[in-house]
């Protein structure tokens, strides 16, 4: 079920991932600025907040279809702070060292491709298998 407010989410996540390029671009263009690693870690924290916003607005509205345990939101909860501290520690350490802002930058990505706790997996198993 799509709602209106829905869709406001998804354009605010999509507006800030436009803009994924252009800073990408500019940090790749001058890596050794820290404002060119303030401006990349900005646009990729308010993706983060944006995505967030937009997945509790589902919560709240009941739009999640198939449900999800308490272990995964867990899970994603811890991932999601996690990601948002390491990002907000590389726009910060990028007045320290830009190399150090990049390796937070890489971190994050990192977290995301790890493989998931056992009891995630679990759980994602259970629920597919009640569909």
């Amino acid at each position: 079920e799509v709602s209106p407010g829905l869709l406001w989410h998804n354009c605010h996540v999509l507006f800030w991932a436009s803009l994924v390029p252009l800073t990408t671009a500019f940090l790749g263009d001058h890596y050794m600025l820290p404002e060119a690693t303030l401006f990349y870690g900005g646009v990729q924290f308010m993706i983060l907040t944006a995505s967030m916003a937009m997945v509790s607005f589902m919560f709240r509205r009941g739009l999640v279809h198939g449900g999800i345990s308490t272990a995964m939101r867990r899970y994603y909860a811890r991932l999601n702070g996690a990601n948002a501290l390491f990002t907000i520690a590389a726009v910060v350490l990028g007045y320290v060292s830009t190399w150090i802002s990049i390796a937070c930058f890489l971190v994050t990505i990192v977290l995301y491709v790890m493989p998931k706790p056992i009891e995630v997996v679990r759980d994602e198993e259970q629920l597919a298998s009640k569909a």
